[in-house]
């Protein structure tokens, strides 16, 4: 067998005793032979703790304290690991089959910083059925990357030692988005050279009454917006793209410094000026959508029909007729 590399796996955990023995087993059945699992649990009351200590032979590291939340814990295992390559995967959360094996041979035998494969989603209790399948949005273009998002986190893994360029963690101020904050300061910072994609499925998302995808759109939304913001107010976009976030409320706790050097603003603000004029367009906010189109086509957006086809409609026809084509298309 050759040299694989030694992976950090941690697991952020609290009160998931319902679940994290799959999740556990997941990890071990594996059977990958550099690996360092690492417990993070937050102070358990359930049956987590009796759980974990079931296996604690086979985990690297485990304890179970109060700690301030997921990202505290993941940063706090961070602090321990050892390993080459980093992810984490939560305690309601399963690895496919040879997903480590996977993610080992792709580091060892490619000058890579990220490895992504596909994440299904399943509900609980029919885990044979996939509900849907994600993955980190891949482009040539970080810019692209970062404006039209998709996070596959559990089937995303990266070298730590990029991790540790970047500060060495997650970022504690985000309670829900932290996963898409850490993949956009890694896209500043490094671009998309070094990213490779498998059309694998390395992780399996449970869909459940108490996950936060489930509960929690809204703190997603405040989260992913105050990311959005720092980026505009950074670099200077234009207002009407500060305008559509400032629509929403925020996490005001958010803040971050932006690196620079790999991001063109302008071609960045293009993809955002595009995917907030379809949001313009939905609102009838026709001017706003007018202006976000212009600034995308001088700066570099990559034209097709559905942006012609847009543009056609709020350059070339009276807002009266737009607004009567629109509800005639409804009936």
């Amino acid at each position: 067998m050759p040299n694989l590399t030694r992976i950090t796996l941690i697991t952020p955990s609290f009160n998931q005793g319902k679940y994290i023995e799959q999740t556990i087993l997941s990890v071990l059945k594996q059977d990958y032979p550099n690996l360092e699992y690492i417990i993070m649990d937050g102070g358990s009351s359930d049956e987590t703790v009796e759980i974990i200590r079931k296996y604690e032979k086979q985990i690297s590291y485990w304890e179970s304290k109060p700690d301030k939340g997921q990202s505290d814990a993941i940063n706090k295992g961070l602090l321990r690991a050892t390993g080459n390559v980093f992810n984490w995967l939560n305690s309601d959360d399963i690895l496919e089959k040879g997903a480590l094996h996977e993610v080992g041979k792709a580091f060892a035998e490619n000058d890579i910083l990220s490895f992504n494969g596909i994440c299904r989603t399943f509900n609980d209790g029919n885990f044979a059925e996939t509900v849907n399948t994600t993955y980190t949005t891949f482009s040539k273009s970080p810019e692209h990357t970062i404006a039209k998002p998709s996070m596959g986190q559990p089937s995303q893994f990266y070298s730590i030692k990029a991790v540790r360029e970047l500060g060495n963690g997650v970022n504690s101020s985000l309670s829900h988005s932290m996963d898409m904050e850490l993949w956009y300061r890694f896209l500043f910072r490094f671009g998309t050279d070094k990213v490779m994609f498998t059309n694998k499925t390395l992780s399996s998302f449970r869909l459940h009454g108490e996950s936060k995808t489930v509960n929690f759109h809204e703190i997603f939304r405040k989260d992913d917006y105050a990311l959005y913001l720092s980026v505009f107010n950074q670099f200077n976009a234009p207002d009407f793209l500060k305008k559509f976030v400032l629509k929403f409320e925020l996490n005001k706790n958010y803040k971050n410094i932006w690196h620079e050097g790999i991001i063109k603003p302008e071609l960045l603000f293009a993809y955002f000026a595009v995917r907030f004029a379809t949001e313009y367009y939905t609102l009838g906010d026709y001017d706003n959508c007018r202006k976000c189109l212009i600034y995308a086509r001088k700066n570099g957006y990559p034209v097709d029909s559905n942006f012609l086809s847009l543009l056609a409609k709020v350059m070339l026809l009276p807002t009266p007729v737009i607004n009567f084509a629109r509800k005639i298309k409804n009936r």
